[in-house]
């Protein structure tokens, strides 16, 4: 009876499925970079239909390889996490934003919109107009708190270098309005 117990561990042993894939050391937010230190390899079984769809222990990250959308400590890591093309080039643009100039729901990873109004004085635009469309929150700083509230909050968006002369109007149209962001759902 022994044999028959020992044999049959060492036949489901030999058939092992299971498959090393890649899980985030730590949360990472869309437009962040990915490398080596993100990631941990761990043993999981998948079934050998999705088991394409993740990064593999022996599979290389890209260099410079930027996430298009959040992931979080613990999980898989997704080859659709990967953002596609040359994502190594990206501009970061500091904003400042009225703490009711920004929806509560936007979180670092959210896809927002940035408008620009005419501020108080009636500087700015005539009307509402939307000068960035779908790009990434990267960061923002905290809120005030009731002691010492902040009139403004930095909203770091993430956009591609190569967008040059839309980013130049963007800048040029906030630098005389007051910057509101809409989140997309």
């Amino acid at each position: 009876m022994a044999v028959c117990v020992l044999a049959g561990g060492w036949v489901l042993s030999a058939r092992d499925s299971g498959a090393t894939v890649l899980v985030l050391n730590h949360d990472l937010v869309a437009g962040a970079t990915i490398g080596p230190d993100d990631v941990s390899p761990t043993r999981v079984r998948l079934a050998d239909d999705v088991a394409d769809r993740y990064f593999m222990s022996r599979d290389q990250i890209p260099e410079g390889g930027h996430l298009a959308h959040s992931v979080d400590s613990g999980d898989l890591l997704p080859r659709s996490a990967l953002a596609p093309g040359d994502h190594a080039h990206r501009v970061e643009v500091p904003l400042a934003v009225a703490p009711e100039d920004l929806p509560s729901t936007v979180r670092a990873g959210s896809s927002v919109d940035v408008w620009v109004l005419p501020d108080a004085e009636g500087h700015g635009p005539g009307t509402a107009q939307r000068v960035l469309t779908g790009v990434t929150v990267l960061n923002l700083s905290g809120t005030g708190t009731a002691l010492a509230p902040e009139d403004t909050r930095q909203v770091i968006v993430t956009l591609p270098a190569d967008g040059g002369t839309r980013l130049a109007h963007a800048l040029a149209a906030i630098a005389d309005g007051r910057v509101l962001i809409t989140r997309r759902s």
